[in-house]
C-alpha cells in the first residue's frame, strides 16, 4: 500500500514535470504522423483510429497506437502495443520497452482517447513527444492543447469533431 502511494506520487510529479516543458512552437504543420494513448475498458476497437488516419489522408504506418489495461496480476502479453500498470516501477518510470519506444517518436498529433481519470494514461499523455494534443472532456486540460466535449463511447462524434477542428486548425485540407 505504501509502494503504491509512492508510486502515483512519483507518476504524479512527472506529470508536473513534462507539462513544463511542453513547446508549443511548431503548431500548424501539415498532420504526417499520428500517436494514440487509448484506455482498453472505454474503448476496443482500435480499427477505428486506423480508418480515421486515412480519413486524415495518413497511412497505417504513420499512427501508432498504445492500449493501456489494468492488470492485477503480472501476466506475459504477445501483443506490443499494450501498456499496463505493471510496467511502471516504484518510482513512475516506464519498464516496458514498446512503451518506451512509441515515446521516443515524435507525432504531428497525440490522441488521448479516454475519459477515466488514469494516472498511468496522463503520465503517458505528458511524457509523449507531440506537437498537438488531443483529449476528451472531463480530463486534466493541462495535458491537452485541444478537449473535444464527447463521451469516449461516441467514436462518429469524436471523430467529426476531430476533423472539423484539424481543418480549421489546417492539419489537414
Amino acid at each position: 500500500m505504501v509502494l503504491r502511494k509512492f508510486q502515483q506520487k512519483s507518476i504524479k510529479k512527472g506529470i508536473d514535470r513534462s507539462i513544463i516543458k511542453n513547446n508549443i512552437s511548431t503548431l500548424n504543420a501539415p498532420l504526417r504522423t499520428l500517436g494514440v494513448i487509448v484506455n482498453s475498458d472505454e474503448f476496443r476497437d482500435q480499427e477505428k483510429f486506423y480508418e480515421l488516419a486515412k480519413e486524415l489522408g495518413l497511412q497505417r504506418k504513420d499512427v501508432k497506437i498504445i492500449t493501456f489495461e489494468y492488470l492485477k496480476k503480472k501476466a506475459p502479453s504477445l501483443k506490443n502495443n499494450i501498456v499496463t500498470n505493471k510496467d511502471f516501477n516504484i518510482r513512475g518510470a516506464i519498464t516496458n520497452n514498446n512503451v518506451l519506444e512509441f515515446l521516443d517518436r515524435e507525432y504531428d498529433a497525440v490522441i488521448g482517447y479516454y475519459s477515466i481519470e488514469n494516472q498511468y494514461l496522463d503520465s503517458l499523455m505528458a511524457k509523449v513527444k507531440s506537437k498537438f494534443s488531443i483529449g476528451i472532456k472531463g480530463m486534466d486540460d493541462r495535458l491537452f492543447d485541444l478537449i473535444l466535449s464527447v463521451n469516449a463511447s461516441d467514436f462518429e462524434s469524436f471523430k467529426k469533431e476531430l476533423i472539423k477542428y484539424f481543418t480549421i486548425l489546417k492539419y489537414i485540407k
